[in-house]
């Protein structure tokens, strides 16, 4: 299986027509059973069993036929663990802590080789080249995993004009919350 990079604009654990869309999205031209990695770097501790079970509870309610198993990823066991799994998922939170946190693992692209990448929000930031953040008003840059310039939580006013200014060579991917591209 080809990879797939799925990049979400934000705020997928809501209910919404278009987050359902996504869910799906991640599943299309999957095995029946699959095994998900649920990806919290960019959370506080307090935070990740809450966003476990909405993660989740998206997952099922779109998982049509679907046989769906589900691990918490932790950065002392993420490589063995990303070999094991069909599906990353990569919850928003924190950027720049989610980018440290991968920054330990070399490689990564080549470990997702032939799997499904799916993130959103400050997810979908760290596996671009560069991000608009609308914290520091800036373009940062991510890992270059795909290689864009992303906005997510784009609202049509902010991060447009900022992220034309860097690498005019690579897209420019606008997205707003609830959107979600295929890569």
């Amino acid at each position: 299986m080809k990879t797939k990079y799925i990049l979400h604009g934000g705020y997928a654990s809501r209910v919404n027509v278009e987050n359902d869309k996504f869910f799906k999205e991640i599943l299309i031209n999957t095995p029946q059973k699959l095994k998900v990695l649920l990806v919290f770097f960019s959370k506080e501790n307090d935070r990740i069993p809450v966003n476990r079970d909405e993660d989740i509870k998206m997952f099922v309610k779109n998982k049509d036929n679907h046989d769906l198993e589900f691990e918490v990823a932790e950065e002392n066991r993420f490589v063995v663990q990303i070999k094991r799994s069909d599906i990353i998922y990569f919850h928003g939170g924190n950027t720049q802590k989610l980018v440290d946190a991968l920054n330990m693992f070399s490689n990564l692209k080549e470990s997702f080789e032939g799997k499904v990448i799916a993130a959103e929000s400050a997810g979908a930031n760290a596996l671009s080249a560069f991000y608009y953040s609308p914290v520091t008003n800036t373009p940062n840059k991510g890992l270059g995993i795909v290689p864009v310039k992303l906005s997510p939580h784009f609202d049509g006013t902010t991060g447009g004009k900022e992220l034309e200014e860097v690498a005019s060579d690579l897209e420019s991917c606008y997205l707003p919350e609830f959107k979600y591209k295929v890569f």
